[in-house]
């Protein structure tokens, strides 16, 4: 069991999920978990997909609004879960789109939409805030003196950015570090980087550390980033 911040929006793409959320238990082909809950999903070893939505962005409002509506989880439809694995099924199987459509959305954009997840964008914030979340999201590594960095932006004492980040976007700022690092590291796998490149370009001192991090907050090996069981962070 594990809980961070973050929603998550998995699929089992063979079989069912099997899962566990603040003492429920449930068996399904797709769900949708609030952020900083406890949980666990097993899959039988079959391919899932896995989408996690940071609370700074749009997304993780519609998941309240579409999904949620204050539960720590929402069970999502066959239809929907049917829908979802087509679109993988159709990248898998070499499917072209015709030519005379022009451009097509990617594989994720297409889920995105089918799942009403169209809302791109941050949330508001203080300007301070919006500068500092600007600069992790952007950062191509997030060094161990990148606090000091971000306290210089927003002219702000360490406290005092501490305090006000967490008023804000409710956590920590050391705890969304660690996440942003995590998402950073999880891009750049699946750009294909091998794992201890990646682990180490986002800001982690070691693949090893990089595993204790991701164990710990995801529940998640190393060797389960791989192609076939995918976490996509937004």
């Amino acid at each position: 069991m594990h809980k961070h911040f973050a929603k998550h929006m998995i699929f089992a793409l063979d079989g069912f999920l099997h899962c566990k959320i603040n003492g429920d238990e449930c068996m399904c082909r797709g769900i949708v978990i609030q952020s900083n809950c406890m949980h666990t999903v097993l899959s039988d070893k079959t391919p899932i997909l896995v989408y996690l939505f940071d609370e700074t962005c749009k997304r993780a409002e519609c998941l309240n609004e579409l999904y949620l509506k204050g539960a720590d989880y929402a069970v999502l439809s066959d239809t929907l879960c049917g829908k979802v694995c087509a679109v993988l099924d159709e990248k898998a199987n070499g499917a072209q789109a015709d030519e005379k459509c022009g451009m097509q959305p990617g594989t994720d954009e297409k889920i995105l939409k089918i799942c009403g997840l169209e809302r791109e964008g941050v949330l508001e914030y203080d300007k301070r805030i919006r500068r500092v979340l600007d600069i992790i999201d952007t950062s191509e590594t997030l060094e161990a003196g990148i606090m000091s960095a971000l306290c210089k932006e927003a002219f702000l004492s360490e406290s005092g950015l501490s305090h006000l980040f967490r008023k804000q976007v409710g956590i920590s700022i050391a705890s969304y570090l660690v996440f942003a690092k995590l998402s950073k590291t999880y891009r750049y796998v699946l750009a294909g980087e091998s794992v201890t490149d990646a682990a180490v370009r986002a800001g982690f001192s070691s693949a090893s550390h990089f595993a204790a991090v991701n164990k710990k907050l995801f529940g998640l090996s190393i060797t389960e980033l791989d192609p076939v069981n995918k976490a996509r962070p937004f």
